[in-house]
């Protein structure tokens, strides 16, 4: 279990930063502190209700935590596959 946190945490620490410095280059410089001001709160948002999301289902559904965990991947990857296309529509107009 300490080897996965390890690679999370290798893995955010590295994907953290690559990702408001790629989001930040398609802002203006008069608003790029307000972008990654909005990354990063929404990324600390998403941090504090997530184990409150996680917790909260694994004690209405009575599964088990990994359960929970797998079936907030996969309605992840689901939304992944709607919003890939519709973001790479918007990067051509």
């Amino acid at each position: 279990m300490r080897g996965a946190g390890f690679v999370n945490g290798l893995g955010t620490g590295i994907v953290l930063p690559a990702m408001v410095t790629w989001n930040a280059r398609m802002l203006p410089v008069s608003r790029r502190g307000m972008g990654i001001g909005a990354f990063q709160s929404c990324f600390n948002l998403g941090m504090f209700l997530n184990p409150l999301m996680i917790v909260g289902l694994e004690k209405q559904l009575v599964v088990p935590r990994a359960e929970v965990v797998s079936l907030f991947g996969w309605a992840l990857v689901a939304l992944a596959v709607v919003a890939l296309p519709v973001g790479m529509g918007n990067r051509r107009g």
